[in-house]
């Protein structure tokens, strides 16, 4: 029986191009995050690039779920000020790998390796950016 698990992170995107990353658990999940932030040709215009790193045998159902079933545990991503507005971003999602079982149909999960990016357009004298994101995933023998 898969065992799910559910990591969620939060990242400061400050106005001087820093960018902090913490990750919120309580138990220690096999996906590692890192991001990273650059500005891109049009003045204010940022792209963040979240890779997560996923250990061997365990899933993370991709950001573009189909299933009515499987869209509460989509990959997702949101930005927001530090307030709790959200901002209006481009969330690029990789497609992943193609699964089938009975239940859900077809689905996408992503393995080892992924990376979602997010452009963001900002004013040179904002405030930091919240950027959450929030995956679920499964290994068939491990309970998380």
């Amino acid at each position: 029986m898969a065992r799910h698990l559910i990591l969620s992170l939060l990242l400061s995107v400050c106005a001087s191009g820093v960018l902090c990353a913490e990750e919120l658990r309580v138990r220690k999940y096999p996906v590692h995050l890192a991001a990273t932030k650059k500005k891109l040709g049009k003045p204010g215009r940022h792209q963040i690039l979240i890779t997560l790193t996923i250990a061997k045998g365990v899933h993370i159902y991709s950001g573009r779920v189909k299933s009515d079933l499987l869209r509460p545990a989509a990959a997702r991503v949101t930005i927001t000020t530090a307030d709790g507005k959200p901002i209006p971003a481009t969330v690029e999602y990789p497609v992943g790998t193609k699964l089938t079982n009975e239940i859900f149909g077809d689905f996408f999960v992503y393995e080892m390796t992924i990376t979602i990016r997010v452009t963001v357009d900002r004013a040179k004298d904002a405030k930091p950016l919240k950027v959450a994101c929030r995956v679920a995933g499964y290994h068939s023998t491990r309970n998380y």
